[in-house]
């Protein structure tokens, strides 16, 4: 009996932990960054975010796929954010968690820390061109900026 509650207190708590981690989609304000677009048809949307329930010094990114086949990975280039309080902060390149987009689909990076303390928020982002490495499978790799036209959204 004591072993069965020391596993639900265990279990109990490692869910906890997962809830308050705010990895879902809908805890995060999102703003486009840049789209690429080929025949006017937008096929893949990246954006960054903070969360909604107030900046805590974390980024994140986001990319969603409108292409019709999927995507076996995505990588996004270093990135330098300017801070409200005139800082600037650079991030090394990251790895979307999901390694398979299917079409329509989207994966998001795992959160980037900007700041420790002192939090004075993201006033702009960039990312070095190329913006995002593509891989379709099979060796079919591309920069995104080959495939098409980049619009970067205002910011």
């Amino acid at each position: 009996m004591t072993k069965k509650l020391v596993l639900l207190t265990a279990i109990f708590l490692i869910l906890t932990q997962f809830a308050n981690a705010q990895y879902h989609e809908r805890d995060w304000k999102w703003q486009p960054y840049a789209s690429l677009t080929k025949g006017g048809k937008i096929f893949i949307v990246l954006y960054y975010g903070t969360l909604i329930d107030g900046y805590n010094g974390k980024v994140r990114w986001k990319i969603e796929s409108r292409a019709a086949k999927p995507l076996f990975g995505v990588d996004l280039g270093a990135q330098t954010y300017e801070l409200k309080n005139g800082e600037k902060v650079q991030r090394d390149k990251r790895v979307f968690k999901t390694r398979r987009i299917k079409p329509g689909g989207d994966a998001m990076t795992l959160p980037v820390v900007i700041e420790q303390q002192g939090f004075s928020g993201v006033e702009d982002a960039e990312v070095e061109t190329p913006e995002i490495i593509l891989d379709f499978g099979e060796d079919r790799v591309y920069e995104w900026n080959k495939l098409g036209k980049i619009e970067l959204a205002v910011q």
